[in-house]
């Protein structure tokens, strides 16, 4: 399987995977041996992510080579959690 389907099946599971309310004592695993997911769906390169730009997601842990890509991670991981804030019959975010 290659990196970038692999990459669209981890950004899949943000629509699957329920948000954990447990702390586990072992870390989570490396989602796609470390390599930035916003990078290689963007551009289709495989850019390896930095320990200091990561998000915990679904029981994964994401790497991401710089703090912006992490935000567009997580904004897209906000909008999936919460879906009415983007929901047109919602009047707009919350408030």
């Amino acid at each position: 399987m290659s990196k970038l389907t692999m990459a669209a099946a981890a950004l899949s599971l943000l629509f699957l995977a329920p948000v954990s309310a447990q702390q586990s004592t072992t870390p989570p695993p490396e989602a796609l041996d470390g390599v930035d997911v916003v990078v290689l769906l963007q551009q289709g390169k495989e850019v390896f992510g930095k320990s200091a730009f990561h998000a915990v997601h679904g029981g994964f842990d994401y790497l991401f080579s710089s703090a912006e890509n992490k935000a567009a991670f997580e904004r897209v991981a906000g909008e999936i959690r919460h879906p009415a804030r983007r929901d047109v019959r919602s009047h707009g975010p919350e408030r």
